[in-house]
């Protein structure tokens, strides 16, 4: 575990400081005899201000301001070199000391101040006689005054402390500030240390590749100093070097182990935002990661029945995984547009669940979980409206038997919970044309006559959907076989003939049997005969001379001559080929052309005028060299072109 060394960190100040007062006390005792001396006591208030370069104080009793000259003791304001001893002074015999009372006076280096002569700018001389003792003159008086004592006054001194604070600084090494001193721009006072190492990082044992897994840090309990603590989380993959992920303050943190990984490892290591890192990393434990590849999503999904207070079913079809088995499917769902929540994990691919009355629309959705425990993509089924109800058809059974005559399909419809509803929308097709549309209301009865005179022997069905809104829909389906016709007492059909051989019908027959479409059957019959009659021209033509046709059109471009020519393109072989312009804006000397295989020149313009003809195997091209009009080029015309070929 790494230490966590902690300081408090000040702006430094200076003692005095400005606009601070300090008071100071000297005592000075002058006098000619012991009997008769000036006793002197003078308590000086020292405020620091900023008149001038220099710091000056206050007389307490008088408030004049007199200049200290030697600040801070860079020189001492001491009388020097005197030494008090035995209550005496001891001086150099002629010292000289002027004392001042004015601001700006300027002194010598050994000056100081004192109140105790009340003249300006007195020159006095302190003499030494030969019995030991001290004496000064003034010098407007020469007489020698004895000197009993003199205390100087106190000298003004400063020092550097800790000032305003200005936060809390850490580091691993206790060396990195001082105790209780000044280091740069800045005065440490030391606060004590600590530990924010964590003491564990913990994920699962058998993480799978792809996978997202959670990184947890459990901190550390022996925080005492402040500071953010924050987390750098290192993960290592299989052989590979340790890689940062993530610097954060969480205690854990979601990472993907990549696809194809062998083995996973992960440490952490604390710092905070104070200027610690710690040494030592909480390192986890080395884990195998399992490459399992997850299940399909199930092909499809299908909600029915979304009724409320009944059961909704949901089926799906079946997923599939690549490298094990399906062992579970996962249903969840959602209300109104909220989270999905899961509300089954079975090994089953249908699911019913309750709908409640208080839920306007649901969708559901699944997933598959193989044998390893991993789930695939979600299939996910529209959003469906709960119904109040069903739509209810009330008709025939489902397999109505032989219908030879013509019957009449009858029904109704109605919705469950309702004695009454209007306008129920409901469409009948019959073999998949439409019969019926309508709005019946509930219980009405809707008949549809059915004429299976008209129809085809075999089986025919009728289909019935019925809608209604915030009701499930219903549909019907109805089968009925229309018998084939069989001639009564063992009869036998006989082709009529009259007596110039042609085939004829009675009226019987032909007349008053009615066909598909209400058609009587001999007009039906004469279509039939016409139709066939033209196709077996055609197959006959065909097979004969393999005859084709094409046609076509192009838009004139204005150029003309052998380096501009026309040409068509076509599916099969030209022989003859025919251009014609529009008949809009068409006068009589515009250009036409008819051009017959194996010519060189068009038979046809409009003053006689031949164009030049090329024929290739499935195409030709022409040209005119004089103008596009005899080209059959003239621009903006729009020109119609028929071909005949094999």
């Amino acid at each position: 575990m790494s230490t966590r060394y902690v300081w408090g960190r000040y702006l430094p100040s200076t003692n005095p400081v400005l606009n601070e007062t300090y008071r100071l006390t000297t005592n000075y005792e002058l006098g000619y005899h012991e009997s008769d001396f000036e006793f002197c006591t003078i308590q000086d208030e020292y405020t620091v201000n900023t008149n001038n370069s220099s710091v000056y104080y206050k007389n307490f009793g008088k408030k004049s301001l007199l200049s200290i000259y030697q600040q801070y003791s860079e020189t001492s304001i001491d009388l020097q070199p005197l030494n008090v001893s035995g209550g005496q002074v001891s001086l150099a015999d002629g010292d000289k000391f002027v004392f001042s009372t004015e601001q700006n006076a300027t002194l010598t280096d050994d000056s100081y101040i004192s109140e105790c002569d009340a003249s300006s700018g007195v020159e006095i001389t302190f003499k030494k006689r030969s019995n030991g003792k001290v004496y000064y003159t003034v010098a407007s008086n020469t007489s020698e005054r004895d000197i009993r004592r003199i205390i100087t006054k106190n000298t003004l001194t400063t020092e550097t402390i800790a000032g305003t604070p200005d936060g809390t600084v850490s580091s691993s090494a206790a060396s990195a500030h001082p105790s209780n001193g000044l280091s740069g721009s800045y005065w440490y006072v030391y606060q004590g240390e600590d530990n924010i190492d964590p003491t564990g990082v913990d994920y699962v044992s058998s993480p799978q590749g792809g996978k997202p897994i959670t990184l947890t840090v459990t901190p550390s309990t022996g925080k005492v100093y402040e500071g953010t603590v924050s987390y750098q989380y290192q993960v290592k993959l299989g052989d590979g070097d340790w890689q940062t992920i993530a610097t954060t303050s969480a205690t854990s943190y979601q990472y993907t182990i990549p696809y194809g990984t062998t083995t996973f490892q992960a440490r952490v290591r604390a710092q905070d935002n104070l200027g610690f890192t710690s040494n030592d990393y909480v390192t986890g434990t080395q884990v195998t990661v399992i490459n399992n590849q997850p299940p399909t999503a199930p092909g499809s999904i299908a909600v029915t029945n979304v009724v409320t207070g009944q059961q909704a079913t949901i089926t799906l079809t079946a997923a599939t995984d690549p490298d094990g088995t399906i062992a579970s499917y996962i249903y969840e769902r959602s209300v109104d547009g909220s989270a999905w929540t899961q509300i089954a994990n079975v090994n089953a691919l249908t699911y019913q669940d309750t709908v409640s009355g208080d839920w306007g629309t649901v969708a559901y959705r699944a997933c598959a979980v193989d044998d390893d425990g991993e789930s695939g993509p979600y299939v996910t089924s529209e959003t469906t409206t709960v119904n109040s109800g069903w739509v209810i058809i009330s008709g025939p059974a489902s397999d109505m038997g032989d219908k030879p005559a013509p019957f009449k399909f009858v029904f109704s419809v109605s919705v469950t919970g309702q004695a009454s509803v209007d306008a129920i929308n409901v469409a009948v097709t019959m073999d998949g044309e439409s019969v019926y549309t309508g709005t019946p209301n509930s219980g009405v009865e809707v008949s549809i006559p059915i004429d299976t005179r008209l129809m085809s022997a075999g089986e025919h069905k009728v289909e019935v959907l019925a809608t209604k809104e915030s009701y499930v829909e219903a549909r019907g389906a109805y089968t009925f076989e229309v018998p084939a016709v069989t001639l009564p007492d063992g009869g036998r059909a006989e082709m009529l003939q009259n007596p110039e051989g042609d085939v004829v019908f009675p009226y019987t027959l032909a007349r008053f049997v009615i066909g598909k479409g209400g058609k009587d059957m001999n007009a039906m019959l004469e279509q039939a005969l016409s139709t066939v009659t033209d196709l077996s021209g055609e197959v006959a033509e065909v097979k004969a001379g393999a005859l084709k046709m094409a046609t076509g059109n192009y838009a004139g471009t204005g150029t003309y001559g052998e380096g501009n020519p026309n040409s068509l393109a076509f599916e099969f072989s030209p022989r003859l080929v025919i251009v014609v312009p529009n008949n809009a804006g068409v006068t009589n000397d515009m250009g036409r052309l008819i051009m017959v295989y194996g010519a060189s020149a068009s038979m046809f313009s409009p003053n006689a005028y031949s164009s030049s003809l090329t024929w290739g195997d499935k195409s030709i091209s022409w040209y005119y060299s004089n103008d596009a009009n005899n080209q059959c080029n003239r621009s903006g015309q729009t020109y119609y072109w028929f071909a005949i070929g094999q």
